[in-house]
């Protein structure tokens, strides 16, 4: 599942946006599971993060890529990696912690590693925020961005058992004017929810 929202909230404008636009394309095409691609990604913000360490959109992909890495990764090295981008992620936060963008990057990587992981309570806490936001200033946002947070947090609803809401989240995911990002995923989470809802 892609965690691509660049350029899509309200954050802060870097350096170099096209370079942080083509590292966040390689790492989509490593979400979709091209492991030359993560490698690639892991380089590309590597290199941004040299040129501008206070990058903390490129620190959160670049956290979010190592946990791609330890996909990839040699069994006994998997922990590393996922403890690396734990710990890339966590500090991109506290870099930047009213960064909207920042802190989907997160919440999406949370909700999707395994539970063992234990970061469930996290993701839960930054899709509050992120939802918050939205509710208290929604017109700073940009349609794309809206559309993520409802369609991240509806599917983490849904992966709670919490199925009402994940109805609620993804009808307004859906609801969301100005762009067709994510409209096929939305379409198909919404279906499995409206389902769940219908068989209690």
């Amino acid at each position: 599942m892609s965690a691509s929202i660049a350029g899509a909230g309200n954050g802060d404008r870097y350096d170099d946006p096209q370079a942080l636009e083509n590292a966040i394309e390689l790492h989509d095409r490593g979400v979709e599971g091209s492991e030359a691609a993560v490698d690639k990604a892991i380089e590309a913000l590597d290199a941004l993060l040299d040129k501008d360490p206070e990058n903390e959109l490129a620190r959160a992909y670049l956290g979010s890529a190592y946990t791609l890495k330890a996909r990839d990764a040699a069994l006994w090295r998997k922990r590393g990696w996922v403890e690396k981008g734990i710990e890339t992620l966590d500090t991109a936060v506290q870099g930047a912690p009213a960064n909207s963008e920042v802190r989907l990057v997160r919440a999406i990587n949370a909700y999707n590693l395994p539970r063992m992981a234990g970061r469930y309570d996290l993701a839960a806490e930054d899709f509050e925020l992120l939802l918050e936001s939205l509710d208290q200033d929604a017109d700073s946002f940009e349609p794309a961005f809206k559309r993520a947070v409802f369609f991240h947090a509806g599917a983490f609803a849904l992966k709670e058992n919490e199925n009402k809401r994940a109805v609620s989240l993804l009808e307004k995911a859906g609801a969301v004017e100005g762009t067709t990002r994510l409209a096929d995923e939305i379409e198909s989470m919404l279906r499995l929810a409206r389902n769940r809802v219908r068989n209690l």
